[in-house]
């Protein structure tokens, strides 16, 4: 196979930057990629075509030294998804693996492995960043993300990124989280894992984040549990079951 390439075109329809590796491919080409695609990137979202790659000259250390160099360069916590698709079951293996560094490495992107391009692109649109639920208040500096159905961890997570991103884009707005329209068992969730990812994120949360909630028992009682993990990770947090309340908390000055 010839030597490798990397192209980087964006795809005006689905709002993706498309990727292309061909040929063999080594660590130093995915390096001169980052050092030459984050300073300028516009995109939250990224689909990778390893479908004509050889990765045969990648090995484990290689990959988690890709990991570290993207933390790095992607430090100001953009958020954001990223899908690979491979050909070979040899190279989705070291796609799974490289996926598994960045869970260890706490790359502030999610990245997943495919097979094919429909379910990568299909992961890719579901819940996007600039999603149907999040308003911007422009006036009283305010993120609004309305949430409905069942509320659980892994969703959560997938919540909390996509406030970083609209915080990223929005610097200096409050965040404010309606979640009256969801449902969930507080047993299920695992809070310390949500508040991780918050601190993961945490140069991005850096105003005042307010939750709207069910006024239940059980929601308060979760409440009261969430807002200590919160407060411990050194966030300016409150949670309401009032929309007024929550709205004037945020616009008072600090």
């Amino acid at each position: 196979m010839s030597m490798g390439t990397i192209e980087t075109t964006f795809e005006a329809e689905s709002g993706f930057t498309l990727v292309k590796g061909t040929g063999k491919l080594t660590v130093e080409d995915f390096h001169d990629w980052l050092e030459a695609y984050y300073p300028g990137r516009v995109t939250a979202h990224i689909l990778w075509d390893e479908t004509e790659a050889d990765l045969s000259a990648l090995d484990a250390d290689a990959l988690r030294g890709l990991v570290r160099r993207a933390k790095q360069m992607s430090a100001a916590g953009q958020g954001g998804k990223g899908a690979i698709v491979y050909a070979s079951p040899l190279a989705y293996g070291l796609g799974r693996m490289f996926q598994t560094f960045t869970e260890m490495e706490g790359l502030p992107y999610e990245v997943q492995s495919f097979q094919n391009f429909k379910e990568a692109r299909a992961w890719l649109a579901h819940e996007a960043p600039v999603a149907a639920g999040l308003s911007v208040d422009h006036e009283r500096k305010i993120i609004t993300k309305t949430v409905t159905g069942e509320l659980y961890t892994n969703r959560s997570l997938s919540l909390v990124r996509e406030l970083a991103l609209a915080v990223n884009t929005y610097r200096g707005f409050n965040v404010l989280m309606d979640l009256r329209g969801t449902v969930t068992n507080p047993e299920m969730l695992d809070l310390l894992a949500i508040a991780s990812e918050c601190k993961k994120l945490r140069s991005d949360f850096n105003s005042k984040i307010a939750f709207l909630i069910p006024d239940t028992e059980e929601r308060r009682r979760f409440a009261q549990l969430f807002s200590a993990c919160m407060e411990a990770q050194g966030f300016t947090f409150q949670q309401f079951t009032d929309q007024a309340a929550g709205i004037n908390w945020l616009a008072e000055e600090s």
